[in-house]
């Protein structure tokens, strides 16, 4: 397997991530900037695989049946980052690496948590803990991130020591309102992902959030937490009639079930192109060992699609199409969980009779266990 390793030092690093945004830099020093940005990001792909095997073997031996992906970060999404915080650098990002596992409950969220923070043996250190299920963020967004650094000084893989990775966990209600997020705002060109766009759009994600939560029996966001369960889900629906929503979700639904899967083929690499305004996703395989080239056409497909503002492309990893389109919906317009979910919403308000009114809509559960981050 080929895997590529880091050629520059952090400071050199930190130095081309400066430059990206240096107005007096020429076209060669930005040229420059960007091929070490990209030897940065695709170095990550091999502790980011060997998380993802740990990963699989975790929900395994725990007997959960969960989506597993993983994705190095878009170069737009790292310079959108370095803009809004300002004082970040390039070599200090934590998610140009990133794992995804969506398991069915919450519960099934905290025994994986739990297997990472609590019962680990590996020597990785755990760099931060951010649990958005009980402490929802503003915008909606909840799930549980764990931060990780790299260590391999026993193996032989000291070149990637230090290298930072993210790894969320969501359940499929978190995962669906996500996706939604993602999608929507590809198709309004607004980056609702990252709370900058419509007040309407972003209003409405974060009722859809509050009105999951309390499916789950989940803590809602703060804004909400003196709304009452009817209030807020229909303060939600309202918001939906509004927006046309579910119809507007529902036209990006279906546009790539021409796409062929690949579960028999070897291809482990799939380099993703999304034209959101002739609503179409492109799809270019490469095999395991072919991560070099995958990451070279990565950094020129981007580099084609940087003026297009309704292209976005993505390299992503998965066992197969299928598997990859259940993990990461959002790069395939795909929000009919979403839509299936808001629509239950709906009905259950036009029956309403009280808490038993949300009795479908829910399954028995424990509430999450609390967890206190040390």
């Amino acid at each position: 397997m080929a895997w590529v390793v880091p050629l520059y030092s952090k400071e050199k690093v930190k130095r081309a991530g400066a430059m990206l945004f240096n107005d007096d830099a020429t076209d060669d020093e930005f040229e420059e900037a960007l091929q070490i940005l990209n030897n940065w990001r695709s170095s990550h792909s091999y502790p980011v695989n060997t998380f993802q095997a740990g990963l699989r073997q975790k929900l395994n031996s725990l007997g959960i049946d969960g989506l597993v992906g993983q994705r190095l970060k878009r170069i737009p999404s790292i310079m959108s980052k370095l803009e809004r915080f300002k004082n970040m650098s390039l070599s200090r990002m934590q998610d140009i690496g990133g794992l995804r596992a969506v398991v069915k409950t919450t519960n099934e969220i905290y025994a994986l948590r739990d297997s990472y923070v609590i019962n680990s043996k590996f020597d990785h250190v755990l760099v931060s803990e951010h649990d958005y299920i009980k402490s929802p963020k503003d915008s909606g967004y909840r799930g549980i991130h764990l931060i990780y650094k790299y260590n391999n000084r026993k193996g032989g893989a000291k070149a990637y020591e230090g290298l930072q990775i993210e790894l969320q966990i969501r359940n499929d209600l978190q995962h669906a309102w996500a996706t939604a997020v993602e999608t929507a705002g590809v198709f309004l060109n607004q980056a609702l992902k990252s709370s900058v766009g419509s007040d309407e759009w972003l209003d409405f994600f974060r009722f859809a959030s509050s009105g999951f939560a309390i499916i789950e029996e989940c803590s809602v966001i703060p804004a909400h937490d003196l709304m009452n369960e009817r209030q807020i889900l229909e303060t939600l629906m309202s918001l939906e009639q509004e927006l046309e929503v579910i119809k507007k979700l529902e036209m990006y639904n279906s546009i790539v079930e021409h796409l062929k899967d690949t579960s028999g083929e070897k291809t482990h690499y799939y380099l993703l192109e999304l034209d959101a305004a002739g609503m179409n996703v492109s799809v270019q395989g490469f095999a395991r060992g072919a991560l070099p080239e995958a990451t070279t056409e990565y950094l020129a497909r981007e580099k084609w699609a940087k003026d297009k503002s309704n292209i976005q492309v993505v390299l992503v990893a998965a066992q197969s199409l299928a598997a990859l389109r259940k993990a990461y919906p959002n790069y395939f317009l795909d929000t009919g969980k979403f839509v299936e979910l808001i629509r239950k919403i709906k009905t259950a308000l036009d029956n309403w009779e009280g808490d038993h009114s949300l009795s479908d809509l829910r399954k028995p559960r424990r509430r999450p266990r609390r967890v206190i981050i040390q």
